[in-house]
């Protein structure tokens, strides 16, 4: 493996995933393609340009997918989730069964155990949202009724993850005590994951109260701070529209 500077790694980076992504993009298909493609040449697998274990690149990774979930977020309203929630529940659900089925009947067919053979079955249940994010960007149909379905879907396939991912790590606290797992301790964790979902509904309805006025006031006082950081920051707390603080 090279031994690169950072500003080398990154320029090599920089640009070969904006070419790649270019030729991919006249082609009609998504850019990440090309991208996951140069990842792929310059990593391990095949030039071994690139040492993926290089601990600024994990940390920049990290921030980019933060806020291209982040993004999503900011896209998503609680009325497109009204709009499409019948459709977005069946195709969570489906996609959910199916997914953890399968994986947990792959672990059980390896003989890996209740615990692992779950912990498989979430793993495979467990929706690209990033990725999917990324491609609705790239076409512009991020804002269309698909994109807002496929993203509600992801979303509630995600929470149905957790869920049952907090359970799972419950059962396996329990078990390594020697115990079972208790009725109490489940119902916590999931019980913390309704908590947070309702937290996040309350401030957003707060927020929309009387078509978005107190959104408007913390903007309003916002702007007369004179560090733009903790504009950017508060405008993207308040704010109802991507643009504003992504810019």
């Amino acid at each position: 493996m090279l031994e690169l500077s950072f500003i080398v790694v990154l320029l090599i980076l920089l640009v070969t995933s904006r070419l790649a992504g270019e030729i991919m993009e006249r082609f009609g298909q998504p850019p990440m393609v090309g991208e996951i493609l140069v990842g792929i040449i310059l990593g391990p697998s095949v030039l071994m340009v690139i040492d993926p274990d290089i601990e600024w690149l994990k940390i920049l990774a990290n921030i980019g997918l933060f806020f291209m979930v982040f993004l999503a977020g900011v896209e998503m309203r609680f009325k497109h989730v009204r709009e499409n929630y019948r459709s977005a529940v069946i195709i969570a659900l489906s996609s959910f069964i199916l997914s953890f089925g399968s994986g947990f009947l792959l672990g059980t067919a390896f003989q890996w155990g209740i615990t692992a053979s779950l912990i498989t079955g979430l793993v495979f249940s467990l929706s690209a949202l990033p990725i999917a994010v990324r491609i609705f960007m790239d076409f512009n149909k991020l804002d269309t009724r698909v994109g807002r379905l496929t993203i509600v879907s992801a979303v509630i396939d995600d929470i149905l993850a957790m869920i049952f991912l907090s359970i799972v790590i419950s059962m396996a606290k329990q078990a390594s005590t020697g115990k079972p797992a208790s009725f109490a301790s489940i119902a916590y964790s999931i019980a913390v994951v309704f908590v947070f979902i309702l937290i996040i509904y309350m401030i957003e309805r707060i927020l929309a109260m009387k078509f978005g006025k107190p959104s408007l006031y913390i903007k309003h006082y916002i702007r007369k701070f004179r560090s733009k950081e903790a504009q950017f920051t508060g405008t993207c707390i308040a704010s109802e529209r991507q643009p504003q603080c992504l810019i």
